[in-house]
């Protein structure tokens, strides 16, 4: 959990994972929460695939001022 966000220019935020936190949900989620408490102001979350069930896992017990969230699942 040591790894930091990359600070994309547009304010997006992105992850390096370590191979063992590839599959991890709690280490994903873990990185969510960094991400989160370093913002201040409202947040538009995008997610696919596995960021979708990341983003839920976190919803369900972490509150911000979250103003909208497009999640698309990989089909």
């Amino acid at each position: 959990m040591n790894e930091k966000p990359l600070r994309q220019p547009s304010g997006e935020h992105r992850f390096r994972d370590t191979p063992a936190q590839r599959l991890r949900r709690d280490a994903h989620v873990a990185n969510l929460v960094e991400v989160m408490v370093q913002i201040t102001g409202p947040v538009i979350i995008v997610a696919h695939s596995a960021g979708v069930m990341t983003t839920v896992q976190w919803a369900q017990w972490h509150d911000a001022d979250v103003r909208g969230a497009l999640l698309a699942p990989s089909v």
